[in-house]
């Protein structure tokens, strides 16, 4: 499905309005436009406004607007008051340098009157607001979302079918900031965060829409600028940019820095989660490694966050963020435990589910960061992410998923691993191209990194030892990983890159 950028419509809420809007709809029967999606499929067409309200303690809330619309090709349910109808969530992110963190969240709003009118699409009205027409748009504006007494916890939401259980008694509220969007106004200071950009995210779950295999395209992002309101310690919102549709924030990361990689997993009968990741060269023999993990839909939520590493690695800087729960809702807020050993570098939760099925898990509409500084060039390797909970046979087996991260290198030239270039390395090439004895690195044979070891590339180094000739490609000021993609093999680097 194409992404859509839209300029942000506003509209109000009243009821004489939202009535009128209605029979004016019913009136102006539009033709709609070919299906895109089999069955009922709701997105966020736009993040049309931000409410901005009185910070508490340090913490300052905020609601966005969200106009939804049905690009499927029948009516999605829109019910009051039953479980027939959409939840809708509120987060915001900010991009400080090369670090992309989730900052906050809110409750979640409950969809109880459609409005159709036709933002993404020509509209066929649903007749009585109970349902959300083919084509249609129904607009929330942002005091709306924000009402207090309409918010109910996240956890009353399962992610993976779309269902929610309206029967939930909800802590009570007492301030302005409880419920809403809150992002701790650390977060926000500029002189905290310089430079740094920020993006809300709207994102809807239907049962309806799950059912029918349209859940994985129901959120949407939008850039705000913040700053602070004159006379009081209040940071504000405005929007800026377009809504990018049917897009989790995390892509935000992705667009400012094209370097940044984003794998998805789909876990089977559960849900979504984005990995994203990016290597910093720190000019110093070292690379920081960030990755941020998004649990877009998943029920069974993530648990775990494991990345190889190479043995004899030096590995510093281990950092973890997660975002906090607020309002009562009951979940942990313990940080993740981090276990480094030889050859794995790895975050979990402090409990297991069936310790805890409460614990800090990282739930649906949520982003947790990983990071360390490593002293190994980056590659291709293969992380593992852990889910919490067990599927329906009790299983709970980690998924992998391909991402950039400290790899086992080699020193270019030293054949016989010993770390030095030095003429036992020319005599070990020559021992393997004549006499056919193994040799573990054949990559660092290949003096030039022509893809080919050989006769030519034993000269070089000769030539290099004792006739000052051209040094050997890269890597050879520290052990790492060959920048060429050729077949040569390295599956014993030697000790000294180890």
């Amino acid at each position: 499905m194409l992404q859509r950028l839209l300029i942000d419509p506003i509209r109000s809420t009243t009821p004489s309005l939202t009535i009128a809007l209605t029979i004016a709809a019913l009136i102006a029967i539009g033709t709609p436009l070919a299906a895109q999606s089999d069955g009922p499929d709701v997105i966020v067409g736009s993040i049309p406004d931000v409410a901005n309200y009185t910070a508490v303690g340090g913490i300052d809330a905020f609601a966005i607007g969200t106009s939804s619309c049905n690009v499927g090709d029948e009516p999605l349910d829109w019910v009051s008051s039953t479980e027939a109808h959409p939840v809708i969530a509120q987060q915001m992110y900010r991009l400080q340098g090369d670090r992309f963190e989730q900052v906050g969240l809110s409750w979640l709003k409950h969809g109880f009157f459609a409005l159709q009118q036709s933002l993404c699409e020509p509209c066929s009205p649903h007749p009585n607001g109970t349902a959300l027409g083919v084509g249609c748009s129904d607009p929330y504006t942002a005091p709306l979302n924000g009402s207090q007494g309409g918010l109910t916890p996240r956890s009353v939401a399962n992610p993976t079918d779309g269902s929610h259980d309206d029967s939930t008694t909800s802590p009570p509220f007492s301030s302005s900031i409880d419920r809403r969007l809150q992002v701790a106004g650390d977060d926000l200071d500029p002189d905290l965060n310089e430079d740094a950009l920020y993006f809300v995210e709207g994102q809807y779950l239907a049962a309806d829409d799950d059912l029918a295999g349209n859940e994985n395209n129901n959120a949407s992002y939008r850039q705000v600028l913040i700053s602070t309101a004159p006379g009081t310690d209040n940071y504000t919102a405005s929007l800026s940019g377009l809504t990018v549709q049917e897009l989790p924030a995390i892509y935000a990361w992705q667009t400012e820095n094209p370097e940044v990689g984003i794998e998805t997993i789909d876990v089977e009968d559960d849900g979504r989660f984005h990995v994203a990741f990016l290597a910093i060269d720190n000019e110093d023999g070292t690379w920081r490694y960030e990755y941020a993990v998004h649990n877009l839909n998943s029920g069974r939520a993530g648990g775990a966050f494991e990345v190889p590493i190479p043995l004899g690695a030096e590995v510093t800087e281990i950092g973890f963020h997660d975002v906090d729960y607020h309002s009562g809702e009951d979940h942990d807020g313990t940080d993740w435990v981090v276990t480094e050993t030889d050859t794995t570098l790895r975050w979990e939760t402090a409990d297991s589910f069936d310790d805890d099925p409460e614990a800090n898990a990282l739930r649906w509409g949520t982003l947790y960061n990983f990071r360390f500084v490593c002293d190994r060039a980056p590659a291709e390797i293969v992380a593992s992410l852990g889910l919490f909970a067990p599927d329906a046979d009790d299983e709970n087996d980690p998924v992998d998923v391909t991402v950039v991260g400290p790899a086992d290198g080699f020193l270019r030239g030293d054949g016989n691993g010993d770390g030095a270039l030095s003429l036992s390395d020319a005599v070990v090439a020559l021992e393997w191209l004549f006499l056919s004895q193994p040799l573990g690195c054949i990559d660092a044979a290949d003096f030039d990194d022509d893809g080919n070891a050989g006769l030519a590339d034993v000269v070089q180094l000769t030539s290099h030892l004792f006739l000052n000739g051209p040094p050997p490609a890269p890597p050879s000021e520290a052990c790492g990983v060959d920048p060429t993609d050729d077949t040569l093999s390295c599956d014993d680097p030697g000790s000294s890159c180890e």
